[in-house]
């Protein structure tokens, strides 16, 4: 056989011996990933700003192909819990994101999860907490006792509502109790649209109380109990490849000071220890 001729044939023979390894070995590209953001401690504005900041570094990076946001958080105000609700549910549209809950992922904290498309809990996770809380202290008899009085000037009757060194009226708390249960039912709508839940099924477990994971799935305000690996191994099922892809954690870049500050204190701590056991280990 002339040597041209079998050169074709070799060639063609590796070509389909590629074809057919490309088909049977599983689909793992060394260059995709799982994106993990981490959402710990109380939401407020700060925290919210860190979160979009990560976020948006998954979503705008080519090898990140899903998202996880790995929730640790008892919620916290209002309206940054929103706002993260608000823009993970418009960024659904650009990568799948599901979310997996740790030790808690309570009132607002819940509420960003539920705009997930997938929630992972563990069994003992406390989850839910819907609902909303405004406290106020009243501290007027505190202050007559030390002697300091509070002179009030306002433009309408309600301008001082919240003040702490008066009592509040019976029409300033059915005031503030309607500002409350508006903000309420925007929270319960929110979720039951979220999740596929009816509002008024929702309502009879959105009065506060949390559910271990366990109790959780079986309300359907979580779809699985299992861990953050299992949440990454359903997402990347879910992006059609048959093996976990590699996972990558999104987090905040510390300063060179903070570094330095976090070494000094562990440094710190650790000579303290020393010196309480007497070095017995």
């Amino acid at each position: 056989m002339p040597r041209l001729l079998k050169g074709f044939l070799v060639f063609f023979f590796l070509l389909f011996l590629l074809f057919l390894l490309e088909i049977l070995l599983p689909k793992v590209p060394l260059n995709k990933k799982v994106a993990v953001v981490k959402l710990d401690g109380v939401i407020d504005e700060a925290k919210k700003e860190e979160f979009f900041e990560l976020l948006k570094e998954a979503i705008n990076r080519d090898d990140v192909v899903g998202i996880v946001i790995s929730i640790n958080s008892p919620g916290g105000a209002v309206v940054p819990s929103q706002e993260i609700y608000d823009f993970i549910m418009k960024s659904r549209s650009k990568k799948p994101i599901y979310s997996y809950i740790s030790s808690i992922g309570a009132s607002g904290a819940y509420y960003v999860a539920s705009s997930t498309e997938r929630i992972y809990v563990e069994k003992g996770s406390l989850v839910g907490s819907i609902g909303v809380i405004f406290t106020i202290p009243e501290i007027g008899k505190l202050a007559e006792k030390l002697g300091i009085k509070m002179v009030t000037i306002k433009s309408g009757r309600f301008k001082d509502t919240g003040n702490p060194f008066k009592d509040m009226t019976e029409e300033e708390k059915k005031y503030i109790e309607s500002l409350v249960m508006n903000v309420y039912e925007q929270f319960v709508e929110d979720v039951a649209r979220a999740r596929k839940i009816s509002v008024d099924e929702l309502r009879k477990l959105a009065d506060g109380r949390v559910f271990t994971g366990v109790e959780a799935k079986r309300l359907k305000l979580v779809d699985e109990v299992g861990t953050l690996d299992d949440a990454v191994s359903d997402l990347s099922r879910r992006l059609g490849y048959s093996k976990p892809l590699e996972v990558i954690f999104i987090e905040k870049k510390k300063k060179f000071l903070d570094e330095l500050m976090s070494t000094f204190a562990n440094v710190i701590v650790g000579l303290f220890r020393e010196m309480i056991t007497g070095g017995v280990r």
